[in-house]
């Protein structure tokens, strides 16, 4: 390859992104080859790729036994904002756009790339074509990323790893359960989107970030408050608790320490919910998409419930890697209390995370650009008068949620058991128990409120 692109001189220019009869580019076998020396040839030779848009490095991901593709593409994307600072420089219009931007002095444009290219436009600068898919925000801003792709990304001179993009930070925007599925898909049971996690975590962000308020949205047009105290760990929690349907979600030992930092954070938002007692937690936040999960609401199609053995997985898997953490006794009582909740049939009337897996994976869909248009939504808040109004319906359901709650508190610290043992076991038993042996069943209650009758707690 290196002597035909040598020998071929022009000839082999004007012809480097022709595409042969599958409609395939030399570029194109490369990648699919898992070439990295042909790769950075052919884009040292002009080989057109849109490496600005993170999915198409990110998307070549290594397996095992293939060698890596990303640090190559990467640096290809270093080489182009190299180029796009030549341009700026090359006009007045440009160097004075530098200045005011404060990246006069800068060797690697970073997050404000679109912002400079967009003014560049506005100045009537000629751009190359490879700058036309410039996106707005950090190259960590990008819903479809791993941590192979990031750390190809700040070895080639990204180091800007932790900046906010209209207040959101990379991982409120990449999609944990979107990886944690392409994981399940290669059969690399040793990754998890954990792993991606502890990476930006050791590399500056914070799990206390708050959610920003234009992520935050009500179910009705009532307008009011949106701040809810939701932050980066609870909608980690999420992802983490949605992509437990996959073998993946908790991956290796060694993404322990990452999952207790995230399970036990002690971070509460304002939601009232009588699911939690003060507000929901990371480890509540978990569990209640763990019961969706269990009951089969998540993806139609996909997974049709839990049995025991499932929950005898998941619950082995959760008390192991909690094992001997301070945190692990509250982690035990946010799940115990959130089962008791969702096994006596209440309602939720906390904030609902919307689900955006896989809506911003394509390269003309950024979640950037939903970003900019205010359209990127995470969270869904209730109206307070929708929450009174279940609340008060379900009163008498309240207080024997408490009244069980009580109960299970004392018995989990006599028996001494195991959160799997315990929840298996006692909870289990005793639940079916009071399933059997509620008089009133939600049949009779709603039946009860609509002729107006009353029921003490």
């Amino acid at each position: 390859m290196e002597l035909l692109l040598e020998l071929g001189g022009d000839i082999v220019t004007g012809i480097i992104d022709a595409e042969d009869d599958n409609g395939s580019t030399a570029l194109d076998y490369a990648l699919k080859l898992n070439e990295p020396e042909c790769i950075s040839m052919l884009l040292e030779k002009g080989a057109e790729m849109d490496v600005e848009t993170i999915q198409n490095i990110a998307r070549w991901e290594m397996t095992s036994g293939q060698s890596a593709v990303t640090p190559v593409l990467a640096e290809a994307l270093v080489r182009r904002r190299e180029k796009l600072l030549c341009v700026a420089n090359e006009t007045i219009e440009g160097r004075k756009l530098l200045d005011s931007l404060r990246l006069k002095k800068e060797n690697l444009v970073q997050e404000d790339a679109f912002e400079l290219v967009q003014a560049l436009r506005e100045k009537g600068v000629s751009l190359p074509k490879a700058f036309q898919s410039v996106q707005p925000g950090s190259v960590y801003h990008c819903a479809y990323m791993n941590d192979e792709t990031a750390e190809s990304l700040l070895s080639a001179g990204f180091t800007h790893t932790d900046v906010e993009f209209l207040g959101f930070t990379p991982l409120m925007t990449i999609d944990l359960v979107g990886l944690s599925h392409r994981y399940e898909s290669k059969i690399m049971y040793s990754h998890s989107a954990l792993g991606l996690v502890d990476w930006f975590l050791n590399h500056g962000e914070d799990l206390n970030r708050p959610i920003p308020a234009d992520a935050v949205t009500r179910r009705t047009a009532i307008r009011g408050d949106t701040s809810h105290d939701v932050c980066l760990v609870h909608r980690i929690a999420r992802e983490l608790g949605q992509s437990m349907r996959y073998q993946t979600a908790f991956g290796s030992e060694r993404h322990t320490a990452v999952l207790q930092r995230v399970l036990t954070s002690p971070g509460l938002d304002s939601c009232e919910c009588l699911c939690t007692q003060n507000g929901c937690s990371a480890a509540s936040i978990l569990a209640r998409e763990v019961w969706k999960l269990a009951n089969g609401t998540i993806t139609p199609g996909e997974v049709s419930g839990f049995d025991r053995t499932n929950w005898r997985v998941i619950m082995d898997l959760l008390t192991s890697r909690l094992s001997d953490h301070p945190g692990a006794r509250q982690f035990a009582s946010d799940f115990i209390r959130l089962s008791t909740f969702e096994r006596i049939g209440m309602s939720h009337t906390c904030c609902k995370y919307i689900d955006n897996s896989g809506k911003y994976e394509e390269p003309g869909n950024g979640v950037t650009f939903a970003i900019l248009k205010g359209e990127y939504k995470m969270v869904e808040i209730m109206d307070p008068s929708e929450v009174s109004e279940i609340q008060e319906e379900e009163r008498y359901l309240a207080g024997l949620l408490e009244a069980l709650m009580e109960e299970f508190e004392v018995k989990y610290e006599e028996l001494g058991l195991s959160l799997a043992e315990f929840f298996l076991t006692y909870w289990w038993v005793h639940m079916d128990e009071v399933d059997a042996g509620n008089k009133v069943s939600r049949e009779e209650l709603e039946a009860l409120w609509t002729t107006g009758a009353v029921l003490d707690a």
